[in-house]
């Protein structure tokens, strides 16, 4: 690990307002892991299992249909000030270095699985039910809905689907994640229920 690293800490305290639904004893999966803030959260909800996700890779951006962030140049230029440059080599290594603090971080948790691949193979991996998901990965519409269409295979009968950034009146979210959730309730009719300022609740 980098001794020299030094992290963004995108503390989201928005989450605060969906940790009723994380029970005790439960196991959940938390895709888009960043620097393992909200996975603190989790944790200290006293939950059985943690399955951490997320690919840690430059190339998850460069690769999406419909980059979230406009195009890949300014991905790179957004992610200069985390890492030596916007060249996609150096930000891959702030990304290496990111995945680093946070396996130190949690080494040592035996609830806590850390997975480092792209959501989609996880889940084409995934064989368990489990009680919850949160969604907080990608936020293009298109890798956000393929995340929410994976995430409803393994959650248990009234369990919960969770996620970030949705656009509620007077709010800023995620175009992306906005059109996507809406677009999935619609499709297998449920329920979306608000809860914190861009913090959304379905039912499954």
């Amino acid at each position: 690990m980098n001794n020299n690293f030094k992290v963004h800490r995108n503390i989201n305290k928005d989450v605060n307002n969906i940790l009723s639904f994380i029970t005790p004893n439960s196991v959940g999966i938390e895709i888009g892991v960043w620097a393992g803030d909200t996975s603190e959260k989790f944790i200290n909800r006293g939950v059985k299992h943690l399955h951490l996700v997320d690919s840690w890779s430059v190339e998850t951006y460069l690769t999406q249909k419909n980059p979230e962030k406009g195009s890949n140049e300014n991905f790179l230029n957004i992610m200069s000030k985390h890492a030596k440059s916007a060249k996609a080599e150096h930000v891959q290594e702030f990304f290496n270095d990111l995945y680093d603090f946070v396996h130190s971080r949690y080494k040592k948790f035996p609830e806590v699985t850390i997975h480092r691949k792209l959501s989609a193979e996880f889940f084409k991996d995934f064989t368990e039910k489990v009680d919850w998901v949160y969604v907080d990965g990608a936020h293009s519409y298109d890798e956000c809905l393929e995340d929410l269409i994976a995430s409803l295979s393994v959650i248990k009968p009234s369990g919960w689907l969770i996620g970030d950034d949705y656009e509620w009146e007077l709010t800023k979210g995620k175009p992306g994640v906005t059109k996507a959730v809406n677009e999935f309730v619609q499709t297998h009719n449920l329920k979306l229920v608000r809860s914190g300022e861009r913090q959304y609740v379905i039912g499954v």
